[in-house]
């Protein structure tokens, strides 16, 4: 589920040239706060969960952490597609996941 999520994403923002969402410039900061945010505590319920050896709460943190990570990554294309951030070159970073 995973790489299929993040390869939609990656698709996406290949030729970034509209936009990805309705979100404005400060709504896209705070996606990027709130999915870091559960993306730390999804990676430290995978850690957790992995030495407890629960495979279901394992499983939900799997899936959280791939929303969490969608969803910043959305964020970030919004913001490069309307607000001109050259810098960031998220399909080079994503071909590493």
């Amino acid at each position: 589920m995973f790489s299929l999520s993040s390869q939609a994403v990656k698709g996406m923002l290949a030729n970034p040239n509209e936009p990805v969402s309705n979100l404005s410039y400060f709504d896209c900061i705070e996606s990027v706060m709130e999915n870091s945010k559960v993306l730390g505590e999804s990676m430290a319920g995978i850690s957790q969960n992995c030495k407890t050896g629960d495979v279901p709460a394992f499983g939900g943190c799997v899936g959280v952490a791939s929303k969490a990570l969608c969803g910043l990554t959305e964020a970030a294309g919004q913001v490069r597609t309307c607000y001109e951030v050259p810098a960031l070159d998220l399909p080079d970073i994503l071909c590493v996941i």
